[in-house]
């Protein structure tokens, strides 16, 4: 399954080496200045203070400059095309795939999602979110907003009018018509597998852990801090126990266990759970506790990580689909082998990270993403005939600031 980033970026920010495919879709935002005038129809509701800026920061750069800056990052958008593609045919996405993704894949369906839209540049909140129960799926709702209102700052009416939803959940939900026929509703989410249909965007991690600044931007220094040939040759990873759920036909994200042993299970009709980060702690440290650190806990800085060669990812390259965990033995075992091209992937990892995952660079991404699945938006998004229509800056102003008495509005990357 692949996840967006949030266990990969750290491993890249260091320039250890990084057990994961060259391929992995990079999923990546970046800030503005002046909110756009408002379409007539806002100015009949009630003023809003304009102070939530203090939640995403107040940097732009001019448009030119940004769409130019853009045009640099030809590779970033690869797997834009890739996403969309079930849609690119004379269907596109029609307005019964976006009701049913609305139906299914939000508050309105029992599930962790709201349906958005940008119309003249200026992003609303078209469907009303049903927070109750959400618990911290609202502080990442509330994120995507803000994320926004970032991007409408920097592009305005440059970005098309469209209608999507986004999903918050960690887990794809939405099958390809290989699995499931019919229309497929255009959800995006920050994950996906070979049978899902996911439309990725970044990783809400990026936002709340405010990742350039507070990584990016010292990753050079933590580096030089840590020359290769002074970390520890062995696999190191913290990660909490989470259990993989499955969509029994999702067969790519199944997985055995070491010596072939079953670590998945029936849950319901629609589930299955494999334990895959327990079962490779539990297997690590009963058989390879010299070379393989990977534990629950305790926590460790991203400084402690940087003193090791190889980061350790929980779903791919190894550990393919079809076998065990055994094959991370083989990567160790090619990597101190050939310890300079380890070097010089590590690097390259860390200069991935530095291009195309800052903020401006997903900004971009953001962008890209919309224009294209414009492209094949086959009904006019338009904010005539909703039953609930509200800018994204008075909704955040509105339920924001008091659902929970605002707890779950936080500070995100500016």
């Amino acid at each position: 399954m692949a996840a967006a980033m949030a266990v990969v970026v750290e491993v890249e920010m260091v320039a250890s080496l990084l057990l994961l495919p060259a391929n992995l879709p990079l999923l990546l935002l970046v800030l503005s200045l002046v909110l756009l005038s408002p379409p007539p129809l806002l100015l009949l509701l009630p003023a809003v203070r304009a102070d939530l800026t203090r939640y995403y920061g107040n940097t732009t750069y001019p448009l030119n400059e940004q769409l130019s800056y853009c045009e640099t990052l030809g590779e970033l958008y690869d797997g834009i095309g890739a996403d969309l593609r079930l849609w690119n045919n004379s269907e596109g996405i029609s307005r019964e795939a976006l009701n049913l993704a609305i139906s299914r894949y939000t508050t309105r369906g029992q599930q962790k999602g709201m349906a958005l839209a940008f119309y003249d540049g200026v992003p609303y909140v078209v469907d009303e979110p049903k927070l109750t129960g959400l618990g911290h799926h609202v502080n990442i709702l509330f994120t995507y907003m803000l994320v926004m209102l970032d991007l409408a700052r920097q592009y305005g009416n440059q970005i098309p009018d469209i209608e999507f939803v986004i999903a918050s959940s960690d887990r794809p939900l939405v099958l390809t018509a290989a699995q499931q026929p019919g229309p497929i509703p255009p959800v995006m989410r920050f994950c996906s597998s070979d049978e899902h249909a996911e439309i990725k965007i970044p990783i809400f991690h990026f936002y709340t852990k405010k990742y350039t600044q507070k990584y990016l931007a010292g990753c050079e220094e933590l580096a030089a801090k840590h020359p290769w040939a002074d970390r520890q040759p062995i696999v190191f990873g913290r990660f909490s126990k989470y259990y993989r759920y499955i969509h029994p036909l999702a067969n790519s994200t199944l997985r055995v266990g070491a010596r072939n042993s079953t670590i998945c299970r029936q849950e319901s009709l629609l589930t299955q759970t494999c334990a895959v980060r327990s079962h490779f702690m539990e297997w690590a440290a009963r058989r390879h506790p010299a070379l393989l650190d990977v534990k629950s806990g305790p926590r460790v800085s991203l400084e402690k990580h940087a003193e090791f060669k190889y980061l350790l990812h929980h779903y791919i390259p190894v550990w393919k689909a079809g076998g065990g965990p055994e094959d991370v033995l083989e990567a160790v075992k090619w990597a101190s082998l050939n310890d300079k091209e380890a070097e010089r992937m590590a690097a390259a990892a860390q200069a991935v990270a530095l291009k195309y995952l800052n903020k401006r660079a997903r900004s971009c991404y953001w962008l890209k993403l919309f224009q294209a699945y414009a492209s094949l938006q086959r009904f006019p998004a338009t904010p005539a005939n909703k039953t609930y229509l509200r800018s994204v800056e008075q909704y955040l102003e509105t339920v924001g600031r008091k659902f929970e008495g605002g707890q779950q509005l936080h500070k995100i990357e500016y």
